[in-house]
């Protein structure tokens, strides 16, 4: 539970002054209960379960200006869940199998009146599957899992909060939820691990502005239907007596398409930290991070990148440490 209050003053040259104020109360209550049962099948085991959660969240917006409307939201979400999951060793591979099945049902009221357009049912299915191969010194694992990511109660409430008066925002009662189908190769050899995601996105939520009224825009939420993301990764980290670095190579590559646009810049990382063990236990930490420009879904960011700094140390057994950081030491960040 909690309640807020906002005033916007604005001073303008041309227009009149403004002053505008707004309070807003939300409540959530959340109840939810997990049954498990498992049992060995030779060199695996399988495990069934089942899953219930009930959420109520209510929000009242209360707005001290004629332009924008109060609200009172309130959305009642009930899941009910049930799985399987299945592992087996065979020799030097291990084969993990999963499928879950999800029902849930939202029931959205304004004003006390349901919306039956913002109160969906869903059923969804979603399986994965891993293969990993294992040896002295190296691991390798492939699979496939689907998941999904719910709107916020945030995403979906109907008020219009007053930024400006050329700028408004808003959540979206009829967002849907967006779901991510992620096809991964992992390997780790010795001290080096490398990793290939492949994402394919669908209804994925996107946050940008649409036109309101007259010289005014509202930035808010909505799905759009596809998103693909190819993502690299490559992390070198060697064990050595007084000195233990990592270092980190990374690569993303989007493919999105929206109103005639690409937004398909990739992006690289490179990232490395420094650990130097000194005398009486002192540890001297250096961290650096660099990224080149690229795209992040509708956002284009800049290249940029910091050198960080750090001085730890544990006193009486590690019940009272030290710990001292210098962050973006030369302000590039």
């Amino acid at each position: 539970r909690n309640k807020s209050q906002e005033v916007t003053q604005e001073q303008s040259e041309l227009q009149q002054n403004r002053t505008v104020s707004s309070e807003n109360k939300r409540r959530a209550d959340f109840y939810a209960s997990r049954l498990v049962f498992g049992h060995s099948l030779g060199k695996g085991n399988i495990q069934l379960g089942s899953e219930f959660s009930s959420t109520n969240s209510h929000s009242i917006y209360e707005s001290y200006w004629d332009m924008i409307d109060s609200t009172n939201d309130l959305v009642k979400t009930r899941n009910i869940a049930t799985f399987c999951d299945i592992q087996h060793t065979f020799k030097d591979f291990q084969v993990q199998a999963g499928l879950r099945y999800e029902y849930q049902k939202s029931t959205y009221y304004e004003k006390d009146v349901k919306k039956k357009e913002c109160s969906p049912t869903y059923n969804h299915i979603f399986p994965n599957l891993n293969i990993t191969y294992f040896s002295k010194e190296a691991q390798v694992q492939l699979g496939y899992s689907k998941s999904i990511q719910r709107p916020t109660y945030a995403m979906l409430n109907s008020n219009i909060q007053y930024n400006n008066r050329f700028t408004y925002q808003s959540g979206n009662p009829l967002l849907e939820p967006a779901f991510a189908h992620n096809i991964f190769l992992n390997v780790n050899y010795k001290d080096i691990y490398a990793s290939v995601n492949y994402y394919c996105n669908e209804d994925v939520i996107l946050y940008f502005p649409e036109h309101y009224d007259k010289n005014i825009s509202k930035w808010t939420y909505n799905n759009y239907n596809k998103y693909k993301e190819l993502y690299l990764m490559l992390n070198y980290i060697p064990k050595w007596k007084n000195y233990e670095p990592t270092f980190s190579i990374r690569f993303s590559k989007p493919f999105l398409k929206w109103n005639k646009e690409n937004y398909n810049t990739p992006r690289f990382y490179f990232s490395t930290t420094h650990n130097i063990s000194l005398k009486n236990d002192w540890i001297l930490g250096v961290d650096m991070l660099f990224q080149t420009k690229g795209h992040n879904l509708l956002s284009l960011n800049e290249p940029s990148g910091y050198i960080s700094m750090s001085l730890y140390k544990a006193f009486f057994n590690k019940n009272l440490t030290f710990y001292l950081t210098v962050d973006d030491i030369l302000k590039t960040n």
